[in-house]
Parts: structure tokens; sequence; C-alpha cells
């Protein structure tokens, strides 16, 4: 049964990381260059920007898989589209 819940998680996961590398690609086409982030701990997926003024990471926009995963791709960027131009870091 543990072997089922732990699969059952690696496929979670995979599945998170595949939407947030597709999130990531429409970002970029748009001219938002980012990096895609997880993080195994917290179980969460994350856009990073880079500062423009420093050159420090900082995350855009974080995720749960559950939040992920309900996400129709085209209305998240141009959310974050606006977002990006709201937000002074």
């Amino acid at each position: 049964m543990k072997n089922n819940n732990v699969k059952m998680n690696e496929i979670k996961n995979k599945l998170g990381v595949e939407k947030l590398n597709e999130l990531s690609e429409m970002l970029n086409k748009v001219g938002i260059f980012n990096l895609p982030a997880t993080n195994e701990v917290t179980k969460k997926y994350g856009i990073l920007l880079e500062c423009s003024c420093c050159g420090e990471l900082y995350c855009l926009k974080s995720y749960n898989y559950n939040e992920l995963m309900s996400v129709n791709l085209k209305e998240e960027v141009y959310n974050l589209m606006i977002n990006e131009e709201m937000i002074l870091h």
C-alpha cells in the first residue's frame, strides 16, 4: 500500500511540474522571462522572476498542486502579465 502512495505522489508531482513548465513557456512567449520552481518540502510550485534592478529572484506567483491543476493557462498568463506590470520589486 505504501508503494502505491509513493507512486501516486510521484505521478502528481510530475504532472504538476509539467503544467508549471507549460505555464512558464507561455509566459516566455509573451516576454515574461521566468524560472519555474518547485519546493519538495512544501509541495509548492512557483514562477520566479529576476529583479531588473538588483538581480535577485522573487516569486511572482506560487501554487499548491490543486490550484495549479485547476488553472486555465491562457487566463493565468493574462493575469500574471497584469500582476507583473504592477509589482515593483
